[in-house]
């Protein structure tokens, strides 16, 4: 690559000015009165000329010299719009305030002139504008929101990026933390710049903080696994929980869970048999009530059988190892 402009420029300073000035006529003016003593002999002519010549370099050092180089890039930043498509883009609760009566829209509504290469196109004269949907990994992908690897990935497939423009609801559920790839984004000096859509005011609903399933069991001892739910309602809602084996067993439980608070409690199952099973806990209201409309989340689950943390009323399906020689040994007590 060749550069588009050289030239050699000085980082003086008025001080550094007037010292080197200074220093220089010193150097000359006793340089010119040892010539006079000597009679202006040719040997201390050249000595009295090198001298000051070393002077005038050494004045020049002083203002800090530098050869710059001017190189301009052959391609132009990248600026990435990151788009959310999820399915809880799809909730109903963006209200107008100039019209309150209208029908509230979606948040996908408000999200899509972002997705229009004409918004961006006042841009494309000094950078490049890559326009990205995202949802996640899952099955279908539109069932879960994996921020971090949108992050992820937009850093890893354009190098020139420069600055990452973020449209989403901001409830993320699938995949790990946004905040390591927006770390990572950020030791680069790649700016995050975050469009938040949704109501500011948090919508009724019930959702699930945590469902702790151990590894494994003992077939044929009871086994307690605990779970908290956060309710957002308005008032006490009455549930079942009711939770589904592999092998065709259901157990039922009911519940209340509390008005603006959270139920922790534990479901009580006994594995009869020794062997892989799969669980599906799924809480069923009892009572119709008025909930805002919302897209459940997908079923996090992890394949070593670590559960995440879903954001809505579904709980996931989770899958628990009873090794044969557990049983084994727990029929022979």
């Amino acid at each position: 690559m060749k550069p588009t402009s050289e030239s050699l420029i000085f980082n003086w300073t008025p001080a550094s000015l007037t010292v080197s000035i200074l220093f220089v006529l010193v150097v000359a003016a006793l340089s010119w009165t040892a010539l006079k003593r000597s009679g202006f002999r040719t040997s201390l002519i050249c000595l009295e000329l090198l001298r000051v010549l070393i002077a005038i370099g050494i004045a020049l050092t002083l203002n800090q010299p530098e050869w710059r180089q001017i190189f301009k890039p052959d391609t132009k930043p990248m600026l990435a719009i990151l788009v959310d498509v999820s399915r809880s883009m799809q909730t109903t609760d963006i209200f107008n305030p100039a019209a309150p009566a209208a029908e509230p829209k979606s948040r996908a509504e408000l999200a899509k002139p972002f997705l229009d290469p004409a918004a961006w196109q006042s841009l494309t004269q000094k950078i490049d504008v890559v326009i990205e949907p995202f949802s996640s990994s899952e099955k279908p992908p539109e069932s879960g929101t994996d921020i971090g690897a949108a992050l992820a990935n937009a850093a890893e497939k354009h190098p020139h990026l420069r600055a990452v423009v973020l449209v989403s609801d901001g409830d993320w559920n699938s995949g790990a933390a946004p905040s390591i790839a927006a770390m990572r984004l950020r030791m680069r000096e790649v700016p995050v710049f975050a469009i938040p859509l949704g109501s500011e005011t948090r919508l009724p609903d019930v959702e699930l903080e945590s469902f702790d399933v151990p590894a494994f069991a003992v077939a044929g001892k009871p086994l307690r696994i605990p779970f908290i739910i956060e309710s957002s309602l308005p008032r006490d809602e009455p549930a079942t929980l009711e939770m589904k084996s592999s092998t065709g067993e259901v157990i039922t439980k009911p519940v209340v869970i509390p008005a603006m608070s959270r139920l922790e409690d534990v479901i009580t199952w006994k594995p009869e048999n020794a062997g892989e099973i799969k669980l599906t806990l799924t809480v069923r209201r009892q009572a119709r009530s008025a909930i805002s409309t919302t897209t459940p989340s997908r079923p996090a689950l992890d394949p070593e059988g670590t559960v995440a943390r879903p954001r809505h009323r579904l709980l996931p399906a989770l899958g628990i190892s009873l090794p044969p020689q557990c049983a084994r040994a727990r029929s022979r007590r």
